[in-house]
C-alpha cells in the first residue's frame, strides 16, 4: 500500500471518528426545551383535578416542575 494512499485512508477515518464523536457530543448536551414550556402550558387546574379524580385518586394539583399531580 503507497503512503498517499494510507494517509487518505487514516484522514478519512479520523475525520469520520471526529465528527461522530462531535455530533454525540451535542446530543448528549441537548434539551428540548419546547417540551419543557408545553407541559408546564398543558397544565389546567381544572382539566388535571379532574382526570385525578376519574382515575380513581382524591385530587390534582399543577406542579410548576412536573406538570399534573395526583394525590390519595
Amino acid at each position: 500500500m503507497s503512503t498517499r494512499t494510507r494517509r487518505v485512508r487514516d484522514g478519512v477515518f479520523t475525520a469520520l471518528v471526529v465528527s461522530s464523536l462531535g455530533f454525540g457530543a451535542s446530543q448528549a448536551f441537548a434539551r428540548p426545551a419546547s417540551a419543557d414550556v408545553a407541559s408546564k402550558r398543558a397544565c389546567l387546574p381544572n382539566v388535571c383535578n379532574r382526570s385525578c379524580v376519574i382515575s380513581g385518586y382524591t385530587g390534582g394539583v399543577c406542579d410548576p416542575d412536573a406538570g399534573c399531580s395526583c394525590y390519595y
